[in-house]
């Protein structure tokens, strides 16, 4: 169902009975900034510290990094779905997930086996904005999350 938010209220803001929408922000092509996002994050050398290899990783306890829980934190108040990456095989899916709940770590949906290369995130644009509907952030291996804005 097509949604014409304008309509929807005649004052500031505009819903569709699950979210608040800016009508200023909308007009203006940014009305995507008020709409829950969906993150794609890798786990290791992003959320937990990446020993190297999947032998080490096993050998270790895992090591949240810094800045991650707070940042997790903030997307889940923001309601925002987080689904995690990992090249990890499918058959460390049980060993992983007690890793994440060891750690804290809450997430929406877990995907196994991602390759090393190039992750790649298309969307499409939507017709009624300005506002690009996929981002890429790259970074630093292990170094965490702290004053990461997206």
């Amino acid at each position: 169902m097509t949604t014409n938010w304008q309509q929807l209220h005649p004052k500031d803001i505009a819903t569709d009975g699950v979210h608040i929408v800016d009508v200023d922000k909308w007009k203006s092509g940014n009305a995507l900034d008020n709409l829950p996002r969906t993150i794609f994050s890798d786990i290791d050398g992003t959320l937990l510290k990446h020993w190297g290899s999947i032998e080490k990783i096993l050998e270790n306890p895992p090591e949240v990094l810094p800045g991650v829980k707070d940042k997790l934190q903030e997307w889940n108040l923001k309601d925002y779905k987080i689904i995690l990456t990992t090249g990890r095989r499918e058959s460390m899916r049980d060993f992983t997930i007690a890793q994440l709940k060891e750690c804290g770590i809450s997430y929406d949906l877990l995907i196994m086996g991602c390759r090393r290369g190039t992750r790649v995130v298309i969307n499409d644009r939507k017709p009624d904005s300005l506002e690009d509907t996929a981002k890429g952030i790259t970074l630093e291996r292990n170094k965490g999350m702290e004053g990461l804005e997206i």
